[in-house]
């Protein structure tokens, strides 16, 4: 089994509109986790998504609980895996996995709804084990 690993906690470049880049490489095997944290506020409203928060409460416009935002998480590997599928998981966490499909530039997308914490991100794709450590802020 192959496993690609970065752990990228302190060293971490913004990307504008793509977020952070978490490259994993391995045995000639290269690409990266890309994760997009929510920009403003952890929390938003269901029904008004532009209503953010940094604290759980209620949305002023509609009164609905806020919940926290989802953190989308992007696997890039390249062209060559068009069509399969991979599931993206968060370690420790077994209701946040997610399989998804790599569309035709090779990339596959999840999405969580992640409060502020430490979280590591893994996926399984046909021998290969791919893990990136993250701190969501």
């Amino acid at each position: 089994m192959l496993t690609l690993t970065a752990a990228l906690v302190l060293s971490l470049t913004p990307m504008a509109a793509t977020g952070y880049q978490l490259p994993v490489a391995n045995n000639g095997v290269q690409g990266a986790f890309w994760v997009n944290p929510p920009l403003k506020g952890h929390f938003s409203c269901p029904m008004d998504p532009d209503v953010r928060s940094d604290a759980p409460g209620s949305c002023p416009k509609c009164n609905m609980d806020l919940e926290i935002a989802p953190t989308q998480v992007r696997l890039s590997l390249g062209a060559g895996l068009a069509g399969k599928t991979v599931k993206i998981a968060v370690a420790g966490h077994p209701s946040f996995s997610h399989v998804a499909k790599f569309d035709a530039h090779g990339n596959a997308e999840a999405s969580f709804p992640l409060p502020p914490g430490m979280y590591t991100f893994t996926a399984d794709l046909k021998g290969a084990h791919l893990v990136a450590a993250y701190k969501l802020r």
